[in-house]
């Protein structure tokens, strides 16, 4: 089905699989006391960047698919839309985190995968957070800067794991990305 979607939906796709299989990665190696390590930025712990991205898939979603009676999420602004969600997912266990990591990409995948050209320079809704103010924003910007976002709380969680913060792997993933490095030196946090 890749073959049929635009070029630009198509890169993307490959993209969020591939950082999201480096993310599922860390996410194997993240088990009992590293779980509770807290990372330099925001106060949470490795643990609560994992619960955070086994959430976040439903933003898109949102963007993409929003039902006239579900909530928005982050109507109440992004950072307390993260927070409660990492709250919600407090204790369960990362087999169970995994699981809701994958079910939801897989559901925001197709619905990449239908788009065409014209719905990427759509406008969403940004609820703003502690570095943006709210407002609109080209769908395709959006989805440039979510692309990187398993990366950025890898950076994050590896920043409190220095055994595998070394590792090969995870270094070269997390290397040389000129949009990486432009979404990190403007927000000096990981972008929840």
């Amino acid at each position: 089905m890749r073959d049929q979607v635009p070029a630009v939906i198509a890169n993307l796709l490959d993209e969020l699989d591939a950082n999201r299989a480096m993310f599922d990665a860390l996410c194997v190696l993240c088990r009992g006391a590293k779980l509770d390590q807290p990372t330099a930025e925001g106060g949470w712990t490795v643990g609560d960047h994992i619960a955070h991205i086994a959430s976040y898939d439903q933003v898109l979603i949102a963007y993409l698919q929003p039902a006239d009676d579900a909530p928005q999420p982050g109507a109440l602004g992004s950072d307390a839309w993260n927070e409660e969600q990492v709250v919600r997912r407090a204790g369960h266990p990362p087999e169970t985190l995994r699981r809701e990591m994958a079910g939801l990409r897989e559901r925001s995948l197709d619905l990449l995968a239908a788009l065409d050209d014209s719905a990427l320079r759509r406008e969403i809704h940004h609820s703003g957070d502690e570095r943006r103010e709210p407002g609109l924003i080209p769908l395709r910007l959006w989805l440039q800067r979510w692309s990187k976002h398993d990366m950025i709380h890898a950076r994050a969680m590896l920043s409190a794991l220095p055994d595998l913060a070394t590792h090969p792997d995870f270094q070269s993933w997390l290397a040389d990305d000129p949009v990486l490095e432009a979404l990190q030196r403007q927000e000096g946090s990981p972008d929840r």
